[in-house]
């Protein structure tokens, strides 16, 4: 005759069976959270290089204008001497417009790059690192060189802060 288990016998394995299946359920959910956790992470840093990228470019961009102005005035001040004194004028003046030209067309593509460049921070967050970006650009727009240095400097600051690094 077969001797069937005692209770307590069935209510030992279905215990060990349920904490086992419940241990295999909070590893996957474990998992799947530092998984999802690290993805975000490497999103955010993509992000946050090429909006630092974009940013730097800006900053090239403007730098080589403000050169230029300089030429500029530079050469509108040779030509009204130029032409008070009866002198030929050079051709300086169509290379500097050449110039402005370029730094314009180079400035519009990176305003035309710039929406697809700063949504990802948009949507991966977080909000204090879009203000600062916001911030930066503000500075960058008024041309004050410690605003500038001073926004960029916190803007690293909350993008490492997100990323966790110290």
């Amino acid at each position: 005759m077969q001797e069937f288990p005692s209770p307590h016998d069935l209510f030992t394995v279905l215990g060990a069976a349920a904490l086992v299946t419940a241990g295999t359920l909070i590893g996957a959910w474990l998992s799947s959270r530092r998984e999802h956790n690290k993805w975000v992470r490497e999103q955010r840093f993509e992000a946050y290089v090429n909006a630092l990228t974009m940013l730097l470019s800006l900053k090239v961009i403007l730098s080589e204008f403000d050169d230029v102005k300089a030429e500029h005035e530079e050469a509108v001040e040779l030509v009204h001497r130029a032409l008070e004194e009866g002198i030929a004028v050079d051709g300086r003046s169509q290379q500097i417009g050449e110039k402005l030209d370029a730094l314009g067309l180079r400035l519009e593509e990176s305003e035309l790059n710039a929406p697809s460049i700063l949504s990802p921070i948009e949507v991966l967050g977080p909000d204090k690192v879009a203000r600062s970006l916001d911030a930066t650009a503000k500075a960058l727009r008024d041309r004050n060189p410690k605003e500038i240095a001073a926004a960029e400097r916190h803007m690293r600051t909350t993008m490492r802060e997100a990323l966790n690094l110290r």
